[in-house]
């Protein structure tokens, strides 16, 4: 049934709905995309084995900056 999915909804899809890269500047500006719709609450989520690698590099080279663009946002 997976494979069956997989054909159904594409790479194309899949890129337009998730962020699947390793530069942190991508993830600012897919999350960005949702800050900017007036979302509050975002989930980040890795599907790698490195849990804490995950969560190490997001708080220092993700969050700071979304928080920036928060504040920014915030502020207008």
């Amino acid at each position: 049934m997976s494979e069956e999915n997989g054909a159904v909804v594409g790479a194309d899809t899949i890129a337009e709905m998730c962020c699947i890269s390793n530069d942190p500047a991508e993830h600012v500006a897919f999350a960005k995309r949702y800050i900017d719709l007036g979302f509050d609450h975002i989930v980040f989520h890795s599907a790698g084995p490195d849990q804490r690698a995950f969560l190490e590099g997001y708080g220092r080279d993700v969050l700071p900056r979304l928080r920036g663009i928060e504040q920014r946002t915030h502020a207008a």
